[in-house]
């Protein structure tokens, strides 16, 4: 089990690789939209966290909530790709992206040795992010916490990964909000046995996909 210490670090490393993938950081830290992201401790030692993270009592991050920012009505957009390192942070339980433009696609890579541990709920809303779902992420253990994936009014393209049907792929995942995309083909047989609760499995406004 990692120390403390080494914990905190990867939280660092991994929001150092976030404000590093958001295009328009400088302009944003310009008009103070984005408080606190140039200090050197994420969960604040002296002050608050920074903009947009929650912690706990140990300096971890544990949710994160990143769309528009700025004093109201000019608000801004956070506009950033989705850097692999993001999975470090492992404490993480929400990743709210809301509205933010994230373009690029979702990295395959998220959830191998134990990253994202602790997450339960991904949101991306309503920007051009594109790619397809990874079916690299239906590997055991990955993703043991995922409960509600929602990338609503995207730009994901191509089929549902038959692998995430499989015995041991997202074992807690219970709502798939994919409305809005451009998925196609159909949802696949190996899904028959996964038990969708809550908001369940939506798929409505992929023109190319069959209900």
């Amino acid at each position: 089990m990692a120390s403390a210490a080494a914990a905190v670090s990867d939280d660092l490393t991994a929001l150092t690789a976030l404000k590093a993938a958001i295009s328009n950081f400088d302009t944003l830290s310009q008009q103070s939209a984005f408080y606190g992201w140039n200090d050197s401790s994420p969960c604040g030692q002296a002050s608050k966290p920074w903009l947009g993270l929650t912690c706990d009592g140990s300096g971890r991050v544990t949710e994160m909530h990143l769309y528009e920012l700025g004093p109201s009505p000019d608000y801004l957009t956070v506009q950033l790709t989705l850097p692999g390192e993001l999975d470090r942070l492992t404490a993480v339980t929400y990743l709210d992206l809301g509205s933010a433009a994230v373009s690029g696609t979702l990295p395959a890579t998220w959830g191998a040795n134990g990253g994202f541990a602790n997450v339960g709920y991904i949101g991306i809303v309503s920007s051009p992010l594109g790619g397809s779902l990874p079916s690299e992420w239906a590997a055991s253990g990955r993703f043991p916490k995922l409960y509600q994936l929602a990338v609503q009014d995207c730009h994901l393209s191509g089929s549902l990964p038959s692998s995430w049907g499989s015995a041991n792929a997202l074992p807690k995942l219970r709502s798939l909000v994919l409305d809005g995309n451009q998925l196609t083909g159909s949802v696949p047989d190996s899904w028959q046995g996964r038990e969708f609760t809550g908001r369940g499995l939506e798929i409505t406004g992929n023109p190319a996909f069959m209900n």
